[in-house]
């Protein structure tokens, strides 16, 4: 026996945190959370959701192993009595090796096991499927592949071993062929031919008494082909498989018939259109989906009939999911998904003539989430799986409706009629298992690697034991997912950051320290923090947690980040608080215009400062304008004084301005040139109006003709 190799695949197994926890997987004390949620159990490979005790409600049976990396597997079951969750037992998983005609206990590491929901009739079956992997260090699937079934017999969980080997397998489906509510199980294998090309091999398992007879699934002329989806497409009763041929140019079909199996052909350009390549993505009411890189198809392949088909424009390879079944099914694309930082979320709905029924963008909460959790994964980190659920909902509602949930929307598919659309809370991690417990009223959810009832896969012994003590089963009340509660109430403290209320929302303002945020919460709840690029994550342990949250650039400017403060409780439900962080590394700017009017005993002082910036004016507080904007009177005279501006931005720095201002009327600004001019001729005017008027005096004639004479100087 080669070395154990580990169990899971790391990029889908995991919770939160990759914690490896001590001691027993189940958690049957665990207390709920405020919100009602709780973890069941760590631990996990394989869970899914079964009436076990014929009551009419659902229980969880999960496979589980303790921390060790030689602990022995365990099939265990959790169900409500009394209103509460509570452990229904657990049992040992054991292995049938066909060599020696014995069986012993699985252990982590040496075996996997996964869980299959089977219908034999009326009778749910689940069968526990053991393997064991290649000792080549090449195949990835598990060989010498033995059965058991788990029963829960009173309030005692048995587990029954099949004494048989079932051969290998890479993963198994569950089917039914033949519409007789008896399913079968398609086994899938990879296998390195001594050419050195690898082929595949199919094999299905019919149920026999309590066993499985096998039955080869043969490809045309040993092609290699890869299988898809079992749906119908034939238009007759039951599951077909559809492969797809390895070169992409042929859809196989195999469906059973009155001879045996049936395989038919179909060019894959015929199904999407010529020269475009794609995949299967479901069928429902004969009609089949298919996604390419022009976006969706369907197509029609009956039996013997002509190909028809019908196309929709849509993004590269869209992601779609097909929730129900029959002509009220629905095909739900969620589009952007793919990473585009400008490409934001959004749901559409079309029914199966490809008519657009609905169309509606994801809140922000949603967004902000979505990428921060991208952020998380492309980082390597010990956070392995935290991406929000997103999917139809396993079972459909209690009242039977089929439904959709992701990107905080529930949409109930109702027939005939558009689907309606709830608010839901997101859930993170794992895989919904469905609503579970008396009255369908918990909705459940579990990580792992290995599918939930409906397939299974074996393959995956390439990654440490660590990614499954991350794993967990946890359930939520509906209530809690689709009530009124607020999606942003945390309850957070924060320190060294002030939140200012601004006309795009609540924002924040930091020193180049930047803050921290201190977040209260139930054990396990894991805190998330991202600003810009950077992330960060924690797990509260004893009721509250502290993160830093720094800002980066340039140390000499001021600089604008987003931060998202992400919360997910141990039932899985998030919640996002999202705020816009300005980190202030200089003064504050503030600008100040005086004015006035004439013959006023005030005048008016104005001008704007930065967004959280707080104004006083001679020590009185000023109020803003949504831009910042400030306007306010002060008291003036003849003569001019200083008016003083203090503009304090929210983390206490300070500016101060000296502002000069006069009222009535501001003698150094008058045009004394223009005064002295008009003062002079008004002056002027004045003192000639003003002086008195002389009547004419007679004329007086001097004696003699006026001429000068001589005069002689001897008379003197």
């Amino acid at each position: 026996m080669a070395a154990p190799r580990g169990v899971g695949r790391g990029t889908r197994a995991g919770l939160l945190v990759t914690l490896l926890l001590a001691g027993p997987a189940i958690v049957p004390g665990r207390t709920a959370a405020a919100d009602g949620g709780m973890v069941l159990a760590t631990h996990v490979l394989s869970s899914a959701a079964v009436d076990l005790d014929g009551d009419g409600s659902k229980e969880i049976v999960a496979v589980v192993a303790d921390a060790d990396e030689a602990s022995t597997l365990l099939v265990a079951a959790w169900g409500v009595r009394g209103g509460t969750w509570v452990s229904l037992g657990e049992a040992t998983v054991v292995h049938w090796n066909a060599e020696p005609g014995s069986s012993q206990a699985a252990h982590l590491g040496d075996e996997t096991a996964a869980l299959l929901v089977v219908r034999n009739g009326d009778e749910r079956r689940v069968i526990v499927a053991v393997g064991r992997p290649y000792e080549d260090g090449t195949a990835s699937g598990s060989c010498c592949l033995s059965f058991g079934t788990a029963r829960l017999d009173g309030d005692v969980l048995e587990f029954e071993v099949m004494p048989e080997d079932v051969g290998s397998a890479e993963s198994i489906t569950v089917v039914d062929m033949d519409a007789d509510a008896r399913d079968e199980l398609l086994l899938s294998m990879s296998r390195l031919g001594g050419n050195g090309q690898w082929s595949n091999v199919y094999t299905l398992l019919r149920q026999v008494g309590d066993g499985f007879a096998a039955e080869p699934v043969d490809m045309p002329d040993d092609e290699v082909a890869y299988f898809n989806v079992a749906v119908d497409t034939d238009g007759m009763p039951g599951d077909d498989l559809l492969f797809m041929t390895e070169d992409g140019e042929s859809l196989l079909r195999v469906a059973a018939s009155d001879a045996g199996l049936r395989l038919d052909r179909a060019a894959t350009a015929d199904l999407i259109d010529e020269g475009v390549r794609g995949w299967p993505a479901g069928a429902a009411d004969g009609v089949l989906v298919l996604v390419s890189d022009r976006g969706i198809a369907t197509a029609r392949w009956p039996l013997g009939g002509q190909i028809e088909t019908s196309a929709v424009s849509a993004g590269t390879y869209p992601t779609v999911f097909l929730t129900g079944s029959g002509p009220d099914a629905r095909l739900v694309e969620v589009t952007g998904l793919a990473g585009d930082p400008s490409e934001e979320l959004a749901i559409r709905v079309y029914d199966l003539d490809l008519e657009l029924e609905l169309s509606m963008d994801a809140p922000p909460e949603a967004n902000a989430l979505w990428k921060a959790t991208q952020s998380v994964e492309r980082r390597g980190s010990e956070i392995l799986s935290i991406y929000p659920q997103l999917g139809p909902l396993p079972g459909g509602l209690a009242d039977g409706r089929p439904a959709f949930m992701g990107l905080g929307q529930l949409l109930a598919i109702d027939p005939g009629g558009v689907p309606e659309v709830r608010t839901a809370a997101q859930i993170v991690g794992g895989e919904l298992i469905g609503l579970v417990g008396p009255g369908s009223a918990w909705l459940a959810h579990a990580h792992g690697s290995y599918g939930l009832g409906a397939s299974a896969w074996l393959g995956g012994f390439d990654s440490s034991p660590d990614g499954v003590a991350a794993s967990s089963i946890s359930v939520v009340p509906v209530d809690a997912v689709l009530g009124a509660a607020d999606e942003t109430d945390i309850d957070v403290t924060l320190d060294g950051a002030v939140l200012v209320d601004t006309p795009d929302g609540p924002s924040l303002f930091a020193d180049d320290e930047g803050f921290r945020a201190t977040v209260a919460g139930d054990p396990g709840t894991v805190v998330i923090t991202t600003i810009g690029r950077k992330t960060n994550a924690e797990e509260i342990q004893g009721g509250r947690v502290t993160v830093p949250i720094a800002p980066g650039g340039r140390r000499d400017a001021n600089r604008k980040d987003s931060v998202g403060l992400f919360v997910i409780g141990p039932g899985g439900i998030a919640r996002t608080l999202m705020w816009d962080l300005t980190t202030l590394r200089e003064l504050p700017e503030v600008t100040a215009v005086s004015s006035f009017d004439l013959f006023e005993s005030h005048a008016t002082l104005a001008g704007e400062v930065g967004v959280g910036t707080s104004v006083t004016v001679d020590g009185q507080p000023v109020e803003l304008t949504a831009d910042g904007g400030y306007r306010t009177k002060v008291e003036a005279s003849l003569w001019p004084r200083d008016v003083v501006v203090v503009a304090r931005d929210p983390i206490g720095q300070e500016v101060v301005r000296h502002v000069e201002v006069v009222g009535f009327v501001d003698i150094r600004a008058l045009p004394w040139t223009a005064i002295m001019v008009a003062l002079t001729m008004g002056v002027g005017l004045v003192l000639f109006v003003r002086t008195p008027s002389m009547r004419p005096a007679e004329r007086l004639v001097p004696e003699g003709d006026g001429r000068l004479e001589e005069l002689d100087g001897d008379g003197i």
